[in-house]
Parts: structure tokens; sequence; C-alpha cells
């Protein structure tokens, strides 16, 4: 190695952690970690385990994301930069792990397709003998015939059907030209109003910056879950109203049905978090609710 690749190296694995920094610019202001939980209304742990790089226990990469940017702007240094350093540490815990799981899951599944090879081919073979045992039968059952002579053929009598004399069948007597059988009026079915069909509506969802999202559709059916990345755009369809949870709501723009909407709101100042249901009001305008 090279004396300048040597310093490079050097340098940045003696560069500070995220927490690292901002522990110092806290100390710089004279700030306790208490005083910092209290201004950001953050429990005391969150505060220490974000200056220990210790995010495992923050509950994911959405809620992290937004406590960095948040302990940033109070310390007065820069959060995105702080958010950059987390992000590889993101992908290595969060993504590589879904792979090993789905790998072990489709692995995991070989016993139960062999059995189930297995029992259909008993099935198939016991229907196989079966019907060779049937063909068998009637087999021996032609030969036998057979050996009686060459030119014998077996016969089975049956008993003449003998049709009625006609003189026992009764006629029924016809009827007056002014009497006519009534005709047969078929009952009218009862009508029944079909069941409405459910409307399917569309939330469309625009990505300036990274953010956890979770979107449910009233059947409870998970319509999104997961990081997207920024710049990303995704629409999904369901019945409104829909359930939505962004972790880092200033970086998403969202559109019901085409017409955008506002949820600023709904997002809170110390985390950037935003969770509100949207649906239809009476008047036909977008509601946003607050989601409890």
């Amino acid at each position: 190695m090279s004396e300048v690749e040597h310093h490079s190296a050097t340098q940045e694995s003696s560069a500070p952690s995220a927490g690292e920094r901002l522990r110092a610019a806290r100390e710089e202001l004279d700030l306790s970690s208490i005083d910092v939980a209290k201004r950001l209304r953050l429990k005391h742990y969150i505060v220490e385990a974000l200056e220990q790089d210790n995010y495992d226990v923050l509950g994911g990469a959405a809620f992290v994301t937004g406590y960095l940017r948040s302990y940033a702007k109070l310390v007065g240094i820069d959060g995105e930069l702080l958010v950059r350093d987390y992000r590889p540490a993101v992908i290595e815990q969060e993504l590589l792990p879904n792979i090993d799981y789905r790998r072990q899951r489709s692995l995991g599944n070989w016993p139960m397709r062999l059995g189930t090879l297995v029992v259909v081919g008993g099935l198939a073979g016991l229907l196989a003998y079966w019907w060779v045992q049937q063909g068998a039968d009637g087999v021996n059952v032609f030969v036998a015939a057979q050996a009686d002579g060459p030119a014998s053929v077996a016969r089975v009598e049956e008993p003449l059907q003998t049709l009625p004399d006609p003189r026992d069948v009764q006629v029924a007597p016809d009827l007056p030209a002014d009497i006519a059988p009534a005709p047969s009026t078929p009952l009218a079915e009862p009508e029944t109003d079909p069941a409405p069909l459910p409307v399917s509506r569309r939330l469309l969802l625009r990505y300036s910056d990274d953010s956890w999202t979770e979107v449910r559709d009233a059947t409870d059916k998970q319509l999104v879950y997961g990081l997207i990345k920024a710049g990303r755009e995704i629409e999904v369809e369901g019945e409104a109203p829909f359930e939505v949870f962004l972790g880092y709501g200033p970086g998403v723009s969202l559109a019901f049905d085409g017409v955008s909407f506002e949820h600023q709101s709904y997002t809170r100042r110390d985390s950037y978090v935003a969770r509100f249901v949207v649906d239809d009001a009476q008047s036909g305008e977008i509601a946003v609710t607050q989601q409890p």
C-alpha cells in the first residue's frame, strides 16, 4: 500500500461516527443528554442510543432517520450527512436478512412437496391396478364363452314384453269445445337488487427523499410496506379509506384519484413521522383525518 492510500484509509477509520458527532455538538452547547431528550420530546434512552450508534433498539430505519435529523437540527449540524452515513448500515442489516429468509423458506418446503408427490403417485398406481383388473376380468369371460366350441355363441334369452289388449285400454272422454284447459302461467320471480360492487380508488405517492411507508385499504389489505427510495413513484389501488404511515412525511407527496392534497399538518415536528387516513368527504372533496 502506498503512503497516500495508507493516509486515506487512516482518515476514514478515524472519522467520527454519527453518534460521536451528535454527542460532541451537544457538549459544545453545554447540554446534557436529558436536556436534549426534553427539548425533542423523546425518551432518554433514544438519545443515548443515537449517541452510541445503537440503532437496533429504535424501531426501524424510518424512525432512526427522523431522530437523526431532529437531533442534528437541535445542535446545529447537517442532518443529511448523518443520514447518508447511516444508510449503508440499513442496506446490510435489513435487505440481506430478507433475502436469506426467503431462501430458507423456499428450501424448507421441499419435504412437503416430496410427500405430496408420493401420495399422488400412490393414488395413480392404485387407479392403474384397478383398471388393469377390470380389463382382465372382461377378457377371461370372453375366452370362456369361446371355449365351448368354435361355432357356439352365448345367447341370453329375454322375455318378450306383452302389449296390453286394446279393449282393456280406457280412453278419457273428450272435453267440450267451450272448455279448454287453463294455460299455465309461470310464476314471476321476485326481483332483488344486486349488491353494490366496491369502488376501487387510486393513491399516488411521489418520493423526494427516502421514507418508510405503510398503506392499507378498507379491507385491511397491505398495499405498501417497506423503505422506499427517493425518486420513486408508486400508485396503488384499493377500497377507500386508506390508512397511511410515513416514516419521513416531508419527503413524500400524495394524490388521491389524481387530486393532490397536503398532509403536513399530520406530520410530527419532532420526528417527521406522519399518520393519517384518506377518504372522500360527504361534499365529494378529499377528507384527511388524523390516525389514532
